[in-house]
């Protein structure tokens, strides 16, 4: 079975939900399986409800985020990775500029 690996969201425009099908409604995203889920979705798979360890409460799962919590978290990831390509090119120039091949000096015999 091949599974459709979870899309950049503005390369294709769709938002990957469960069973390799794109969502309709993306209201949260699940950090976990890397889809995107629908109110209905998150009722269905009851992320909102899970028990505690002690099976007595529940709680929010803890992969799951909103689609616009996750929006900002792709954002700050593009602009790291921008500063990080901007800072290799800088040393890169840098280096290339400072390092010279260095000949041994010869020993006066």
């Amino acid at each position: 079975m091949d599974y459709i690996i979870h899309n950049d969201l503005h390369g294709s425009g769709g938002y990957m939900g469960l069973n390799n099908q794109l969502c309709s409604d993306p209201k949260y995203f699940c950090k976990n399986h890397l889809v995107y889920l629908s109110d209905e979705d998150v009722a269905l798979k009851k992320c909102l409800c899970k028990p505690t360890f002690d099976m007595i409460g529940t709680t929010r799962c803890k992969s799951l985020l909103t689609a616009e919590e996750h929006e900002r978290e792709l954002e700050a990831y593009r602009e790291d990775l921008q500063k990080i390509n901007r800072s290799r090119e800088n040393l890169g120039m840098l280096s290339y500029n400072v390092k010279k091949p260095v000949k041994p000096e010869e020993e006066d015999a």
